[in-house]
């Protein structure tokens, strides 16, 4: 990686990341579209059910980005003992949190709908969805970790490629087990939660076999050491890592709550939206996760120069194709929601959520860059505090003021004022970690 230059070196550690990912990224998307054939009340369960889908994705996520963190910089430091234990005991995390999912999918699941809402239909629906897919989360939870192991050694091309296959599995069989065609039973929702498990669980197949086939780095020899200090440190890179995806989980679920109680259509139109994020935030989060990586590496080595150049090129790439979301959901609002099936009442509410929420898009890049650089460096504490100041601390108060007046679209304008006083937060910090980071580095040269 050190010979390539910064652009180049972004671009290569993300470009798998950010196909893979947007592949990923359609297993919902698709799920929401062939599910909106069956009513509002269908989608606004599955938009309930994917805010617990991203609460436990976001835990797995960022223990993996712990462990491909610390992987990287032991690499980095021509540590492969270190970088195996990392694995290692990455390994027992996970088996720990995919225990703990599955205990929540066989117990929780009814009494999270029931909290949630009153709806009879959307309950149902909601825990018919929601319940296999937690109860079987380790073919998420392996595909997820499987997959950063190859990207932490520059191998992330292979990403692409059990992504892809588990979405194309999941594509053909929605539309089969949903309505029931080729002979198969119409199972609904259920066959919706169907088709995207066996989906992941060929991606997670096929994610292990390149590992255990391709990366000789890590598996060559490999030694199972589980070490206290290894599980602490990932969990303090990962933990913090996880905060960003479980306070988005916590925001979106108040603002759910917030929306069904105007009417389930609010709902499902932020449901819409949700989806359509999800996507569009991929490749920003493919840039920050290569971009990660790549610091970390040069972290490691203690190159000043290539982590400022390197910040540099990945905020540059992050902050273009933020403005290019920003385009789509501020000027195409009408066509975004099209597959969908929205109805008249659906676009009056969607397109001004659209069109509000979508001006964020604008300044989020930069900030993105912001937080790999946190993570790279060890202070992902950073962006527990940027992630509940934006998600719950600013946005949910202002959400709560905004509904007082009984007006559906003013709720929208506590994205862009949460985005304001985050954005102050995350400039500060990087200031003070810079300066710091800095300082250190050019004192161990000097030594």
């Amino acid at each position: 990686m050190a010979e390539k230059s910064e652009y180049r070196m972004v671009f290569s550690l993300s470009s798998p990341v950010i196909l893979s990912l947007l592949v990923q990224g359609l297993y919902n998307l698709v799920d929401s579209i062939f599910l909106s054939r069956l009513g509002e009340d269908v989608l606004s369960a599955v938009s309930l059910a994917f805010v617990f889908q991203s609460l436990c994705t976001s835990f797995f996520s960022g223990i993996a980005t712990g462990i491909n963190a610390l992987v990287s910089r032991a690499l980095g430091a021509e540590r492969k003992d270190s970088a195996q234990n990392y694995v290692a005991s990455g390994f027992a995390i996970q088996g720990l949190l995919c225990i703990a999912v599955m205990f929540i999918g066989i117990f929780g699941v009814r009494f999270y709908f029931s909290l949630s809402t009153s709806n009879v239909n959307v309950i149902t629906n909601g825990v018919e969805y929601l319940q296999p897919l937690l109860c079987f989360s380790i073919f998420s939870c392996s595909q997820i970790t499987f997959e950063r192991l190859l990207q932490a050694v520059g191998m992330a091309k292979y990403m692409f490629c059990s992504q892809l296959l588990g979405t194309i599995i999941n594509f053909i069989l929605d539309p089969i087990l949903i309505f029931g065609l080729l002979g198969f039973p119409k199972l609904g929702v259920l066959g919706a939660s169907i088709a995207t498990l066996i989906g992941q669980a060929c991606a997670a197949g096929l994610a292990v076999y390149f590992n255990v086939l391709k990366n000789k780095i890590i598996f060559d020899a490999f030694k199972f050491k589980i070490k206290k200090r290894f599980i602490k440190d990932i969990c303090w890179i990962g933990l913090p890592t996880s905060s960003v995806g479980i306070a988005g989980a916590i925001g979106n679920y108040y603002m759910n709550i917030v929306l069904i109680d105007y009417m389930s259509t609010a709902n499902a139109a932020f449901g819409i939206y949700t989806k359509l994020q999800e996507v569009a935030l991929m490749p920003t989060q493919g840039f920050g996760a290569g971009l990660v990586t790549q610091l970390s590496f040069f972290y490691g080595r203690r190159n000043m120069y290539k982590i400022r150049r390197s910040l540099i090129a990945g905020t540059v790439l992050i902050e273009i194709w933020s403005l290019i979301c920003f385009c789509c959901f501020f000027f195409l609002p009408e066509l975004l929601m099209m597959p969908f099936s929205p109805t008249e009442q659906m676009l009056r509410i969607g397109i001004p959520c659209f069109k509000i929420i979508g001006t964020t898009y604008i300044v989020s890049g930069a900030m993105i860059a912001l937080n790999s650089f946190f993570q790279s460096i060890g202070k992902s504490i950073f962006s527990i505090a940027i992630s509940v100041s934006r998600q719950i601390l600013v946005r949910i108060p202002v959400a709560a003021f905004l509904a007082q007046f009984g007006n559906i679209n003013l709720i929208w304008i506590c994205w862009p004022v949460s985005e304001i006083a985050s954005d102050a937060v995350s400039l500060t910090f990087f200031i003070y970690a810079y300066k710091k980071l800095k300082k250190r580095i050019a004192g161990e040269v000097n030594e």
